[in-house]
């Protein structure tokens, strides 16, 4: 007895349709689109609110956000960042500059003298700057506390009591040289260190004895005493 296969039958021939249609799709070619006005107007509207939908989410995420503020760390971070990126900038300027055709160029009797006065002009505009601003440091414009300013008042007082007390003593000394005990002392002390040199020397025996002398003990006992005086 035979059984019929019917239905293997439509079931090839539905798979053989599918795959003719598939065919067919691989095989359309699409149209190039032309833009018209408002192919082109649609697409401006939908840049425009797809714009405005993400201010609005940006908005409603603002608020959930929490800022950090700067703590001393997070600014010190911040600082070397910086410092690391402006000394790799000048650093490839620098390679830059030293890879230039202009530095390659061999050097002309024109452009050593440029260089020189460009370099000489560089030097005499810092010195005028210097100088300019030397009289404009922070240093000369700090104002004076009243604790500064006493002080230095006190101690210019002092310097002037004390300079004239000097000129005092000196004058006082200068007029005590010309009274006459003065003069004696003085003598009577030359002849006292001449015989002490003398008997140092063993020539006393030669010389009469003054040592001992009325006189001589008087002016001994009066050099003593004016230098007492004097102290």
């Amino acid at each position: 007895m035979r059984v019929p296969v019917f239905e293997d039958i439509k079931d090839e021939t539905e798979e053989e349709k599918i795959g003719e249609e598939e065919n067919e799709e691989d095989q359309v070619f699409y149209k190039p689109v032309i833009e018209d006005l408002s192919m082109e107007l649609a697409r401006k509207c939908t840049e425009l609110i797809s714009d405005i939908r993400y201010k609005e989410e940006f908005k409603k995420s603002k608020d959930k956000c929490t800022f950090v503020t700067d703590s001393p760390m997070l600014n010190h971070v911040k600082n070397i960042g910086a410092f690391i990126s402006e000394a790799k900038y000048k650093g490839t300027i620098k390679a830059d500059l030293s890879n230039s055709l202009y530095k390659r160029m061999p050097a002309t009797i024109d452009s050593v003298f440029a260089g020189e006065v460009t370099q000489l002009q560089s030097e005499v505009a810092y010195k005028q700057k210097h100088d300019a601003a030397k009289g404009f440091s922070d240093y000369a414009h700090m104002k004076e506390p009243p604790e500064v300013k006493h002080a230095m008042e006190v101690n210019k007082h002092q310097s002037n009591i004390s300079y004239r007390k000097d000129v005092q003593d000196t004058h006082t000394y200068s007029a005590e040289l010309d009274r006459p005990d003065i003069k004696m002392a003085t003598q009577i002390s030359k002849i006292i260190s001449n015989a002490e040199y003398k008997k140092g020397q063993g020539i006393m025996n030669k010389e009469p004895a003054v040592i001992g002398r009325p006189d001589f003990e008087h002016a001994v006992e009066a050099s003593k005493l004016s230098s007492q005086v004097r102290l």
